[in-house]
């Protein structure tokens, strides 16, 4: 099957916020139940891997580069980005109950919280790009991003994140 052309993740993730966006705010306070959460990690030379959970659906979407090559398996989808120029995997999985409430309990131990809005290293010119977004039912939200620079308990926060999509991450 030839590939979809997409003109950018942008469009999927600008989906996933705007309906999380509503749900949050039909929502009742919930304390750390997450509505929304996405993930992306990567630099220019190994492009860049995106995880999207929409906790209301218990669904996990897994975007990263990928060969263009390469055969795939099951449910995976392979997209073209006009921008990047690289051909990208999407994956869709479900998510069990009881690892969303692992993996909200996980994040929590990271206390995204208190993490700062932005991280950036000036002294590095090329590296790692990151940034998280995350919507709760409760309407709180967090949002931070970084280039070259990591907050406290940044690699916790990667581990659990490995540990939800079964994807070891590089950057």
């Amino acid at each position: 099957m030839p590939p979809k052309i997409l003109c950018s993740i942008c469009v999927l993730i600008l989906l996933y916020i705007c309906n999380a966006i509503a749900a949050a705010e039909t929502a009742k306070p919930a304390g750390n139940k997450i509505v929304f959460f996405q993930f992306t990690v990567g630099g220019f030379s190994e492009g860049y891997t995106t995880i999207i959970i929409d906790g209301q659906k218990k669904q996990l979407t897994t975007i990263h580069p990928q060969d263009p090559n390469k055969t795939l398996k099951g449910k995976e989808l392979q997209i073209w980005l006009k921008e990047n120029k690289e051909f990208n995997t999407v994956t869709q999985t479900a998510i069990k109950p009881t690892q969303m409430t692992a993996f909200e309990n996980s994040l929590e131990k990271c206390s995204l919280k208190l993490w700062n809005k932005k991280y950036i290293n000036k002294e590095i010119i090329d590296g790692t790009t990151w940034d998280v977004n995350i919507v709760f039912k409760n309407n709180e939200s967090i949002t931070s991003s970084g280039v070259n620079e990591f907050p406290k308990k940044w690699d916790a926060f990667i581990k659990t994140i490995e540990k939800i999509s079964g994807k070891k991450l590089t950057y």
